[in-house]
């Protein structure tokens, strides 16, 4: 039997409601615009905004009604916590909580986007 070759997260594919919004709520947190499909025989807008890292978040809108996803929150990594924190309450994402330190080894804090999906902000403890 072969064995599975290594894998790594891609891409995380979030609804929204209105993609001019989300879009712009995306690009606040400093993704870029990758691919952009608009069906309009179907309605579906499909958005793709890349990461530093090569990953991306792909938000879909459709012109149907769709669940909210099952996924508790996404999580993105920055190099300094506070640094994030102080500039995402800048540009008027305001972060749930202050930075908190998880016993993971990481500090993280969250915020919602527009349609109320979860972000989680990370990063790795540094010794003091």
């Amino acid at each position: 039997m072969s064995q599975i070759p290594p894998i790594k997260i891609i891409h995380a594919a979030l609804p929204v409601s209105d993609m001019a919004t989300a879009r712009s709520f995306y690009i606040k947190l400093g993704l870029k615009p990758k691919f952009e499909r608009h069906d309009p025989d179907t309605g579906e807008h499909l958005l793709q905004l890349a990461c530093s890292d090569g990953s991306f978040v792909e938000l879909i809108r459709t012109s149907e009604k769709q669940p909210h996803p099952q996924c508790q929150h996404l999580g993105f990594q920055v190099s300094d916590i506070h640094t994030a924190h102080e500039a995402l309450s800048k540009s008027g994402i305001p972060p749930q909580t202050e930075p908190n330190r998880g016993a993971s080894g990481v500090d993280w804090f969250f915020v919602s986007d527009p349609d109320g999906n979860q972000l989680e902000f990370t990063s790795k403890v540094t010794a003091e």
